[in-house]
Parts: structure tokens; C-alpha cells; sequence
């Protein structure tokens, strides 16, 4: 059974009639609570039948007593009672005509306190200017408060389960913060929970600019909003098209049998084991979930996986909901909302300096004024990768031959350019780098459609808009990584160790 769905006014009263008669609420199924549960690891113990049952008691003595002592300190028409005189405190407590008061004390003393012997007849005695039916009433809502209490303590208990085991099984993050992406990172998320139309959700940028830590984000707070029931992870580095599909669909996708239903509030991890997509739950209690399914498949860096994915995601059912990363051109495929993951902007691009610098011991970096600093943010970019090995750098140089050096990309910011651009440049064809170099140059007369095409497929140029949407921005960083490659290919063109071809890569 649910958890929460156990909490009803029948099973809390049931469960304090057996703690006033008992002193204990036995098998009452509230002992199987979250919050029961979590209260007992805490202190150590293992969560037996016995345990589980004596926790409960005091979890709900200790609500009751915390919730009637805050609310006699509010009551400013309450005369307080002889210390020790439980019977002077309880009409105390109806003469200050507070109805939440007079709740919060029926319950304590009638279920609580059997040592008193106040039964409803009693407590009709006790307090004698009110008729029993009032009693009652008051009584009947003291049940209902602490029910309404006890769910959500335990939403909240059933809430951080969740977000333990979203971070214990998605990917670790690389970072101990995200700088500038806060809004991004909502309205994607947003925009998955709500569901519509366009279920499949694309994010594009280069290598190192955040993708994989935006996805993250993303996939945990669609966890945690209980609108997904599972999430499951891939990476698509080490699958084929056929991996892919598998990983979007549900591994008995293609095979004639429907998925079967995943496990409430299970968060299947998909990882590659060669051709294989192994889908496992993790173990807890059923969380309330509408029974969606968040599909993330990371590192989609090749436009033939991109199609397949797309097609896939197509082709799942429609409580299914799929982010995609990669950095493909993803402009062009039918049904994807593309967000491009951009650049820091120079405000969140000092911060992530000033936290790297600190998390390094780099006190004084991380304290240094704006203008010493903006150069050297200038000359990152505002790319996350960037930023951090600038300060490695700055251990043995000062802000602004570093800056100076990035900026010329040379030296480690020429090891950054490979890093970051090689494999989707390599990746691209002809076209699209003889394309790139021509739009860079200046020389927008010689450019073609179909290349302009090429480029943004492979994720080289960016559409930002423009009448016909005819204008186009290079990512961050391939300004200097061709500028680079030509450099390379007019030195060895000149030293005659190699030919170079059109579209910069080495010819025979």
C-alpha cells in the first residue's frame, strides 16, 4: 500500500485508541511509515515490528505535545494552570476560546494521557460549560489535524528518500555548484513535467559547456516533482542506433510485448554492457507518481544517433519523456524543442572563477577586484572548461598573461581548442568545414546553402534568428581552434611535411 494512502482518519484513530488502551499501536499499519522508518535509522536501530510500533508512540507524542505547547504560547487569552495539575491545564485550555487549542488537548488528553483516565464522559465533566457534542466536534478535529500532519511529515519523508536515491544513482555531478543556468534548468524541467506536445527536449553546445551537468539538474528535479515514476539514464557514447532505441523505448522495445509498467517510484539506471541496455529499480518504498517515464540520453555526438533517438522518441508511448544532449546540429529534426546551452554570461562566468579559485586555495584570486579579473574572463569565453583551466594557470602566472595567452590560444588554451572542437570538426564533412572557414573569413558570397546546412548539422554554426532565419553565430571557442588549424596547416604547407587539403585535414 501507498504510504500516504495509509494515513486516513480511521487508521490514526485506530492507532491512538491502541496507545491509550495499550500504550502501544500494535500492527497498525502507520508503523510501516516512512517517517517511522527514517526516525529508527537515525537512532541506530534496526526497524523490527516491536520498533517500528514503539516509534510510532513517540513520533506521535512528540508531534501532539510540540503542537499544544506552541499553540498555548500563542493563546493570549489563556490563564495558565498549576504546574503538574493535568486536569487545571485542560480546562486552561478551553477557557482561552481558541477552537485549534481546544483540538490539539481533547487529543492529548483523552489518547495520550491514560494514566488520567479522560474518556470522552470525563472530559465532559471536566469541562462542563460546553455540551458533549461540542467535545466531540473538537475532538474529531484534533484527529484530523494530526492526520493532516502525519501526511506531510511523511510526503516530505517520502520526498527526501527520492531525492537520496536521485543522487545516489544518477551521474555523479562534476561540479559542487551550477553558475547561470538556474533558469535554464527550470524552464526545461518545466517544460517536461508539463508534458504536450513535444515531448522530446534537445539540449546543443559544445563539448565541456555544461550539457551533461544541465541534463542532470534537470532529471533530478523532474524526479522530484512525482510526476515521473522512473528516470532512466544512458550514455549514449558507448551505444549504437540500436542501443539508443533500446534505451528510449524500454529494453523490450521492438520485440512484440508491451514494457511492463515500471515500479512505483523505481529510478531505472540504463548502462551499456556492450549491446545490451540493463534496466534495474532500486529498492524502497512506492512513491506516488503519475506514471511517467524521463528518458535522458547523454553524449549524442553523432548525427546518425541523433536520428535514431529522435525517431525513437517518436515512437514511444506517450507518457514517456526524452532529453537528449549532444553536440549535433539538432535544428533539423521534426518535433525536438532544441535548447542551446550557452556561454556564461561575464556575471555567473566571475562567480564560477572565484569558486574555482577558492575550492583551490587561491584566496587571494578569489578575492581580487572585478577589473583585474575581467580580462581573463573576457578571454574564457564564458566556457565552463575554459574558466577552470585558466585557473590552473594562474598558479604560476598572473591574470593577465594568462588572459593574454587564451586569448591567442597558445599554449594549454591550444590543448583546450583540441579538446573541446577536434572530434566535431574531425566529425563534420567537407563541406561544413570549407563552409565554417569561409563564414569566419568574411566571405559570406562564397557560402552555400547545402553547406550552411552541413555546419549546423554538425553543430559547427548556430541559427540565431534573422529574416528567413539567414543569420547564424559560431560556438564559442571555433573562432580560435580554426584560426589554430590554419596556423598548423600553413606551417607544415611551408615545411613541406604534409599536403593539406580544402577542408583542413591531412591528405595522403
Amino acid at each position: 500500500m501507498d504510504p500516504l494512502h495509509a494515513i486516513t482518519l480511521a487508521t490514526v484513530r485506530s492507532a491512538l485508541r491502541q496507545l491509550a488502551a495499550d500504550r502501544t499501536p500494535g500492527d497498525s499499519p502507520l508503523c510501516q511509515l516512512a517517517i517511522v522508518r527514517q526516525s529508527l535509522r537515525r537512532s541506530g536501530y534496526r526497524p523490527t515490528a516491536e520498533a517500528c510500533a514503539f516509534e510510532l508512540g513517540r513520533l506521535v507524542a512528540e508531534i501532539v505535545e510540540a503542537e499544544l505547547a506552541r499553540l498555548r504560547r500563542r493563546a493570549t487569552r489563556r490563564v495558565a494552570g498549576p504546574p503538574g495539575d493535568e486536569r487545571a491545564l485542560l480546562r486552561a485550555d478551553f477557557a482561552a476560546d481558541h477552537h485549534e487549542l481546544e483540538a490539539w488537548s481533547a487529543l492529548y488528553h483523552v489518547y495520550l494521557r491514560p494514566d488520567l483516565g479522560v474518556d470522552l464522559s470525563a472530559l465532559a465533566a471536566c469541562i462542563d460549560d460546553r455540551h458533549r457534542r461540542t467535545l466531540q466536534r473538537r475532538l474529531r478535529h484534533g484527529v484530523e489535524s494530526l492526520t493532516a500532519r502525519l501526511r506531510a511529515l511523511e510526503h516530505d519523508a517520502l520526498s527526501a528518500a527520492r531525492h537520496a536515491r536521485v543522487r545516489a544513482h544518477l551521474p555523479a555531478p562534476e561540479a559542487t555548484r551550477l553558475f547561470g543556468v538556474d533558469g535554464m534548468v527550470s524552464r526545461v524541467a518545466n517544460g517536461l513535467i508539463d508534458g504536450g506536445a513535444r515531448r522530446i527536449v534537445a539540449l546543443g553546445g559544445p563539448g565541456g559547456i555544461g550539457k551533461s551537468a544541465v541534463a542532470r539538474a534537470v532529471a533530478e528535479r523532474c524526479l522530484l516533482s512525482g510526476v515521473f515514476d522512473a528516470v532512466a539514464w544512458a550514455d549514449a557514447a558507448s551505444l549504437g542506433p540500436r542501443g539508443v532505441v533500446e534505451a528510449v523505448q524500454g529494453p523490450s522495445a521492438g520485440h512484440g510485448t508491451p514494457r511492463p509498467a515500471p515500479y512505483a517510484g523505481a529510478l531505472a539506471v540504463l548502462a551499456a554492457d556492450g549491446k545490451r541496455v540493463a534496466e534495474r529499480s532500486v529498492p524502497g518504498p512506492p512513491d506516488p507518481g503519475a506514471g511517467g517515464r524521463l528518458v535522458v540520453v547523454d553524449g549524442v555526438d553523432d548525427a546518425a544517433l541523433a536520428r535514431a533517438a529522435v525517431a525513437a522518441a517518436h515512437a514511444a508511448d506517450g507518457a514517456t519523456q526524452v532529453l537528449l544532449t549532444g553536440r549535433v546540429g539538432w535544428w533539423r529534426l521534426t518535433g525536438v524543442r532544441v535548447v542551446q546551452v550557452p556561454p556564461l554570461p561575464p556575471g555567473p562566468a566571475l562567480e564560477l572563477l572565484r569558486h574555482v579559485a577558492a575550492e583551490r586555495g587561491l584566496e587571494s584570486l578569489a578575492l581580487a577586484g572585478t577589473e583585474g579579473l575581467a580580462p581573463l574572463v573576457a578571454a574564457t569565453a564564458g566556457h565552463p572548461v575554459a574558466i577552470q583551466a585558466a585557473v590552473g594557470e594562474l598558479c604560476a602566472a598572473d591574470p593577465a598573461t594568462v588572459a593574454e595567452a587564451f586569448a591567442a590560444a597558445s599554449g594549454v588554451a591550444a590543448e583546450l581548442c583540441e579538446r573541446l572542437w577536434a572530434d566535431t570538426w574531425d566529425r563534420a564533412g567537407p563541406d561544413a568545414r570549407s563552409t565554417v572557414r569561409e563564414i569566419l573569413a568574411g566571405r559570406l558570397a562564397e557560402v552555400g546553402v547545402d553547406g550552411i546546412r552541413h555546419a549546423v548539422d554538425a553543430g559547427l554554426l548556430i541559427p540565431c534568428g534573422g529574416a528567413g532565419g539567414a543569420r547564424f553565430r559560431s560556438p564559442p571557442w571555433l573562432r580560435r581552434f580554426v584560426a589554430r588549424r590554419d596556423r598548423e596547416r600553413n606551417r607544415e604547407a611551408v615545411g613541406g611535411s604534409s599536403a593539406w587539403d580544402a577542408s583542413g585535414t591531412a591528405g595522403g
